[in-house]
């Protein structure tokens, strides 16, 4: 599971819909608009899960000769955040890792 903000999830289709707006022929707005509505409305349909943040850290992958870090793995899902950049949460599971 990967909790999202859904507030700034329902923002960023309404801004995506209102630059896009501008493309479509007036006959299809309203449709848009429509389908746009209804998304916005089935985000905010979905059940809230209140989960216990995970507390998580980061495995440093480092190079056998120098030691250099060339890498960070999250305890929780294993995964790799993108660039090798410690981040306050783990961006595929959100675990928090300050």
């Amino acid at each position: 599971m990967r909790p999202i903000d859904a507030d700034a999830f329902k923002e960023y289709i309404q801004k995506g819909f209102e630059t896009a707006n501008d493309l479509f022929k007036d006959e299809y707005k309203s449709l848009a608009t429509q389908i746009t509505l209804g998304l916005l409305k089935d985000i905010d349909d979905q059940p809230t899960v209140y989960a216990a943040p995970k507390k998580g850290e980061w495995i440093e992958i480092r190079r056998k000769k120098t030691g250099d870090v060339i890498a960070l793995r999250c305890n929780k899902c294993l995964r790799h955040p993108k660039h090798a950049v410690r981040t306050e949460f783990c961006p595929h599971c959100g675990a928090d890792m300050r």
